[in-house]
Order: structure tokens, then C-alpha cells, then sequence
């Protein structure tokens, strides 16, 4: 009897260790393992402004005729002041965001910007004759002189003749290239000639008006148009970088014109043709050229609203006010001035709707690339 309780354990105890190692509802599943997460495709980054403004000079100078060319863009947030080439093109001496240029006609704006002050201050009239201000024995040999006001001066309607375009001054420049000239010489170009047409009938540019509202500055102000650019402009907006070409021996910090300027292949650094005079006489850096064109149109630091509105009134749809151009362009409406000669050309524009100031130089007066450039740049600020 005891034989068999000892089988009937046995044969329980076998029972229960097979139910415990089989496929019943007690059995644990094994936890489940996570998948590896699958990284997300690679975007590629986008460079920052910076290398994007540099990357468009270094292109743009590749394989053009432009040897140099400096740059400074500010949005009202960020600015930006590049270059990229060389200064001289055989010692291939890179050029810097510290050379200064000669900015040819953008001069012009900063004349405009003296004599609408000094109007403002009591000195001069835009309405008044170019007779109030200059004896009429020193200008009496151009054409309508008697009848032409500072506004017709400034706004390009005077009908003076452009000394510019007239061949026996051009001549004289290739006969004398180095010679240093003074504006009654260069005027004296245009002595005895037909005006273009009589004034405020029509509108043409000339330098001569610019020639002439330079020695109206020196006349109203008792000193020079070099003295009251100081005063009115550069000193205020510590411009320590720009001066008047020939008319101050260098600038205020002692440098003087370190980069050759070109048209073409030939080097034309040396030739004056009317080099220092109202029309295009100002030698500055893209830093500094930004200052005062956010001064002038953004800040308004410089000129009164009044003032400003009055620069910025388009004379018969030339797109072109006081010394100040108007362009409509594909980015609005900008405000500046561009300029091109002896051997340099460059732009310095506000774009109004944007909030952005621009302000391209370079070395070569034939540059092809400066609205590659300044497209680009902006596309790059937005």
C-alpha cells in the first residue's frame, strides 16, 4: 500500500513539472525590443550672410574686368562690409574695406546735401540766381547766366553745356594729362557756347552746374566747398576717411589714394580730367559712404523733411531731384546717386521700402557687374 502512494507522488509531482515547462497561459512573453530610429535626411545647410555677400564678390570679380571692388550693406539690423580683389592689378595687392576710392559722380550728392544746408540756414536760396552769389564778371561768358537759379543747378535744368563733352577740353586733358586744373580753367571750356536749351525748359545732365554750385559754396560760406563738406557732413558723421581730391592734400587721418584705378586694361590713376571739383572731387570708403547715406535718408540727421521732400521731388520724369537720383527699381523705390570716371565707378542707394542702404565701389570705371552685384546682395539681405 505504501508502494503505491509513493507511485501516485511520483507520477503528480512529473505532472506538475511538465504543465509548468509547456505552452499554457502562464507562460512569460519576452518584452519587446524598440526598433532603431531611422535619422532624418540630411538637409544641406544654408551658408550665413556673411559668407553668401562674399561669395557673390569673389564670383562676380572672377573673370570680369573689374580688378577690386569693396561693399557695405546694412538693413537697419545687420551691416556688412566686404571686399574682394586687388587694388593694383600688377603688384596684385588685395584691396581692403579700409581703401579709399575716388566716387566720381556720387559726389554730387553730397554737394546737393551742402547747399540745400546751407539754404536751410539762411545763407543761399535755392530760388536765387547763380548772380546773387558769383560776380557776374567771372560767369558772364556762359550762356543764360543771368537767369539760371541754384534749383535749375542742382536739378540738371540749367541748359549749361557739360565741359565734359565738349572736345577741346578732352583734348587738353590728353595733351596735359597730369595737369591739376581749377574750375574757372575747366568753365572756360564752355565760355561763348550755345546753352543746351534755356532754363528750366528742359534737362540734361552736366557737370559744369555742380562746378559752378562749388564756387556758389565757397562764395555763401566764406571759405571752400571742401571746408563746408567738413563741416556739414564729414566731421559730424566722423567720415575721418573722405576729403575733397587735390583741394585737402590728403585725408584726415594722413592716407592718401592707395588704389589704381582702371578703364579697361589701362591704368588711368594719374589723368586728371577735372579731378576735386564739386562734380566729382570726393575720395571716401564704402563705410563711410554708408554712414552718410543713412544719415541723409534714414536717420535724417542731416537735412530736414522739408528738405529731404524737396531733394526727392522728380524734375520733369527724369528721375532725378536735387543731386539726388529717384530709381524704380525691381526691389522699389531707391534714393543716391551713382557715379563713374577716372579710372573708379560706383553706386550708394537707399532702397526706401526695404530699409536697406547700399553702397558698391571699384576700381574700374567700365565695370560691367556692379547691378550683378548689387541684385544679388540684396536678395541675400531680405
Amino acid at each position: 500500500m505504501q508502494a503505491v502512494r509513493y507511485l501516485m507522488l511520483a507520477i503528480f509531482l512529473t505532472c506538475l513539472a511538465g504543465c509548468g515547462s509547456g505552452s499554457g497561459s502562464n507562460q512569460q512573453t519576452p518584452a519587446p525590443v524598440d526598433p532603431v530610429p531611422t535619422p532624418p535626411p540630411t538637409t544641406p545647410t544654408t551658408p550665413d550672410k556673411q559668407t553668401q555677400l562674399q561669395d557673390i564678390l569673389n564670383n562676380a570679380i572672377t573673370g570680369s574686368n573689374t580688378p577690386g571692388l569693396v561693399m557695405a550693406i546694412n538693413d537697419g539690423t545687420t551691416s556688412f562690409i566686404l571686399a574682394s580683389g586687388t587694388k593694383d592689378a600688377q603688384a596684385q595687392t588685395d584691396i581692403t574695406t579700409e581703401d579709399s576710392l575716388r566716387i566720381a559722380s556720387m559726389t554730387k550728392l553730397l554737394v546737393a546735401t551742402v547747399v540745400v544746408k546751407l539754404a536751410e540756414e539762411g545763407k543761399l536760396s535755392l530760388d536765387g540766381l547763380m548772380t546773387d552769389y558769383l560776380d557776374a564778371q567771372s560767369i558772364n561768358a556762359i550762356a543764360n547766366y543771368d537767369q539760371i537759379t541754384i534749383r535749375q543747378l542742382l536739378n540738371m535744368s540749367s541748359g549749361i553745356v557739360d565741359y565734359t563733352a565738349v572736345d577741346a577740353f578732352n583734348d587738353a586733358v590728353d595733351d596735359n594729362p597730369t595737369q591739376v586744373w581749377q574750375q574757372q580753367e575747366v568753365l572756360s571750356y564752355i565760355h561763348n557756347l550755345d546753352a543746351d536749351f534755356a532754363p528750366g525748359a528742359n534737362w540734361n545732365y552736366s557737370n559744369s552746374n555742380y562746378v559752378l554750385l562749388d564756387l556758389i559754396v565757397g562764395a555763401v560760406g566764406h571759405s571752400s566747398l571742401a571746408e563746408e563738406m567738413r563741416r556739414i557732413i564729414f566731421t559730424p558723421l566722423a567720415m575721418e576717411s573722405s576729403y575733397l581730391e587735390f583741394r585737402e592734400n590728403s585725408a584726415a587721418d594722413g592716407s592718401q589714394l592707395s588704389v589704381s584705378g582702371f578703364e579697361g586694361s589701362e591704368e588711368v590713376t594719374n589723368i586728371n580730367d577735372g579731378i576735386g571739383f564739386g562734380d566729382g572731387g570726393v575720395v571716401s570708403t564704402a563705410a563711410d559712404l554708408s554712414d552718410f547715406i543713412d544719415a541723409l535718408f534714414d536717420q535724417k540727421t542731416l537735412l530736414s523733411q522739408t528738405s529731404l521732400d524737396d531733394m526727392l521731388t522728380e524734375v520733369m520724369s527724369q528721375e532725378y531731384g536735387l543731386g539726388a537720383e529717384i530709381r524704380t527699381t525691381t526691389d522699389g523705390t531707391a534714393w543716391g546717386h551713382n557715379g563713374s570716371s577716372s579710372g573708379f565707378a560706383g553706386d550708394m542707394l537707399y532702397f526706401s521700402d526695404k530699409g536697406i542702404t547700399f553702397v558698391l565701389l571699384s576700381n574700374q570705371a567700365d565695370s560691367m557687374i556692379l547691378e550683378q552685384v548689387m541684385t544679388q546682395s540684396l536678395a541675400v539681405m531680405e
